[in-house]
């Protein structure tokens, strides 16, 4: 069994203790070989993130500038003398093992992260004259089984094949939204971009406006629109859509005759959970490496499944901006033209209805993808064409990087950001082939 302490670092103290237990195939399965080797390990630690704390986070600080030749000091947004980082209680545990007479290798593990005091921005009273404070609230916990399974399928003199097998499994979930300085009690919701932050939800759960579709009639863009229905009339009055579903219904328990309808007008759309999280259910890579004589394979793919990104690269290319400022994706030829039209393409005008591509769950995208990420033939040169044996070996290869990805939309890469969305220039890594030769003397 093996311990470890807590270390000092930068002046942080970093705390963890852990221990292993290894038993060999005599002590646990005498006369098997069903088992070679089994490692059992456990781990418990601190962790400090610094999750956006900077060098002067916490001191009220100015800008330096010039007022008709003399110095001017402008007051930066006030800051929370307590600010501090994140710390994360981190425990861990798992099992190594090689089983069927050295045939199967396995790393499996699992561990779950608590997270307090989390780095968020609370709104401010406007008698404060500020709008936001960056403080330390709230909680978050991360739950994960990581695993790596390779396989020695055949293992001969002149063959052999291996198949190594890895993914990530991750569970996060806020368990506690800071306090609300006007109520006293923890926030409803948060919102950061495309994403909405609540307790019992993830971090990268989307809240954004619904698609409904296209008008079939007059070809307009259609948004959900949600509404508390007080006149049990079924038409949306002056006073009764809703804005944020989430936020009205924590604001309004007793208001549950909540109806449903579509406007095509974006600003009227409700906002609320999608139900899609950039986090994925599943996510890794395998790899393939054989032997033949003198000639070796070798492949890595990578694969996710389960996920969503927004694709705002799309979004920009099925817009309706003035026709010829910016290039079209060919899904505009679907565009609707006619009474009757069934399509998820609003109709074309220049520089008309320019929201119908605004954010919406219209452009949330499957991320789901295999790709291969390199694949390598290589051939050792048999030693009896080596010459007077003053060159050792000689081995010759051809490699490609970035082959092949297959995803939900030609060209839609969910590699290029850690959420799977995408953006206007940015690229796809290049695809490339090498041709080398080792030789050794």
């Amino acid at each position: 069994m093996v311990l470890q302490d807590s270390l000092k670092i930068n002046g942080g103290t970093f705390g963890s203790v852990g221990a292993s237990w290894v038993m060999s195939n005599e002590q646990f399965l005498k006369g098997s070989n069903a088992i070679n080797f089994l490692k059992v390990k456990a781990s418990y630690g601190l962790v400090g993130d610094e999750a956006g704390a900077d060098y002067y986070s916490g001191q009220n600080t100015y800008e330096i500038n010039n007022l008709l030749g003399g110095i001017s000091l402008v007051p930066n947004s006030i800051q929370d003398p307590n600010l501090t980082w994140e710390t994360s209680k981190m425990f861990q545990t798992g099992i190594e093992f090689t089983a069927f007479n050295n045939v199967v290798d396995a790393n499996i593990d699992y561990y779950v992260k608590n997270t307090d005091d989390l780095v968020f921005d609370k709104r401010l009273a406007p008698s404060s004259s500020e709008s936001l404070i960056t403080v330390n609230d709230g909680s978050l916990v991360n739950r994960g089984l990581e695993f790596d399974i390779t396989t020695h399928i055949i293992d001969k003199a002149d063959y052999s094949l291996d198949f190594a097998f890895n993914g990530e499994i991750l569970n996060n979930e806020l368990t506690q939204m800071p306090i609300e300085t006007a109520t006293g009690l923890e926030k409803t919701l948060d919102q950061s971009g495309n994403y909405g932050r609540s307790k019992g939800h993830s971090l990268y759960d989307f809240y954004i406006r619904e698609w409904a579709g296209v008008d079939t009639a007059n070809g307009d863009p259609l948004w959900n629109q949600y509404y508390f229905d007080a006149n049990g009339n079924d038409v949306v009055d002056s006073g009764e859509s809703i804005a944020s579903l989430s936020q009205y219904q924590n604001d309004n328990p007793n208001n549950t005759d909540i109806k449903k309808t579509t406007t095509n007008v974006y600003a009227d759309a409700t906002q609320k959970y999608t139900g899609h999280s950039a986090i994925p259910d599943i996510r890794g890579a395998f790899r393939l490496n054989a032997r033949i004589k003198d000639f070796t394979i070798s492949t890595q793919f990578a694969y996710s499944l389960g996920g969503y990104g927004y694709d705002a690269a799309y979004a920009r290319l099925v817009s309706n901006d003035q026709a010829g400022s910016n290039n079209w994706s060919t899904d505009i030829r679907d565009s609707w033209k006619a009474p009757g039209d069934v399509t998820n393409v609003p109709k074309l005008i220049s520089d008309v209805n320019t929201q119908v591509n605004s954010t919406s769950s219209r452009f949330i995208t499957s991320t789901d993808y295999i790709s291969l990420n390199n694949a390598r033939i290589g051939y050792n040169l048999p030693s009896r064409f080596l010459v007077n044996n003053t060159i050792k070996s000689i081995n010759l290869w051809v490699s490609g990087d970035n082959l092949f990805i297959n995803s939900a939309r030609a060209g839609f890469n969910p590699n290029t950001s850690e959420t799977g969305a995408t953006t206007s220039y940015t690229y796809a890594p290049l695809s490339t082939i090498t041709v080398g030769a080792r030789i050794k003397f």
